[in-house]
């Protein structure tokens, strides 16, 4: 048999030749002087590095609100204006001169829907038994909802528009 030795020994087998460590040296593998600004700024040098990138998208978001803010109000008034111009008829053949007294409406009894024009032949007063119903000024039409019972206005809402009233009782 062959001479096996258990006790640990510190010479190296002649076959296998001494194995340098990975870094091949020791003291001289430091740093003789500390590198420019870039390795001794911390933890925190790239948030402040990236200081502008962030002030950059946060105001491009911050203008992005303020102009959707402004779009959506804009568009707002627009349907508002739209919607009170409202639509006006189209008629095949211009209508005809029509007189003022032909553009009265009397309602003596009864629920209806009315409405007013200021463009002929639309109606621009209505006479209740006690009370005149006009278009008010700027306005292009109006409608509203009107009962009238035993000679008395019972009922008056306004459903488009604006209007002027004038009470008749007397």
């Amino acid at each position: 048999m062959a001479d096996v030795s258990t006790t640990p020994s510190d010479e190296l087998d002649a076959n296998v030749a001494a194995r340098n460590a990975p870094t091949e040296g020791a003291d001289d593998e430091l740093l003789a002087d500390i590198p420019p600004d870039d390795a001794s700024e911390g933890a925190f040098a790239g948030y402040v590095r990236s200081r502008r990138v962030r002030w950059f998208v946060g105001g491009t978001l911050a203008l992005g609100v303020i102009a959707a803010l402004w779009g959506g109000s804009w568009y707002e008034d627009y349907l508002r204006k739209k919607a009170r111009r409202g639509m006006k008829p189209e008629y095949a053949d211009p209508p005809a001169a029509v007189s003022a007294e032909d553009r009265v409406m009397h309602w003596d009894s009864g629920a209806a829907r009315l409405g007013l024009s200021k463009d002929p032949p639309g109606v621009n007063l209505i006479v209740l038994p006690d009370r005149e119903l006009r278009l008010a000024e700027g306005y292009e039409s109006a409608q509203i909802s009107v009962r009238v019972e035993d000679g008395r206005t019972v009922k008056l809402r306004v459903l488009t528009g604006r209007i002027d009233v004038t009470r008749t009782d007397k």
